[in-house]
């Protein structure tokens, strides 16, 4: 399961959503593999109004959360986030 969640911005409001991870495309599901390698500084965004991403994976054995800035969005990871940020709220 994924869980994600966007917190900041101009209101400073907060989204969560969730998907299984086989419900995702494959392109995608090859991206998330990819965030362990993401540069990242925890904590407030340094861009004025800018957004948090959290993305936590549950695995069978365990779970791995990841916590971007706005700022640190690559290039490589940005369709993941775009993806999951488009996915219907979770009630």
């Amino acid at each position: 399961m994924i869980h994600f969640k966007r917190e900041g911005g101009f209101a400073g409001l907060s989204t969560s959503k969730e998907v299984d991870e086989t419900d995702l495309p494959e392109n995608i599901r090859k991206l998330l593999k990819k965030l362990p390698d993401v540069k990242t500084k925890p904590g407030k965004s340094l861009r004025r109004d800018g957004f948090k991403y959290t993305i936590a994976v549950e695995g069978e054995e365990k779970a791995t959360k990841y916590i971007i800035n706005e700022e640190d969005v690559s290039e490589a990871i940005a369709p993941l986030i775009e993806y999951l940020d488009a996915l219907p709220t979770k009630p």
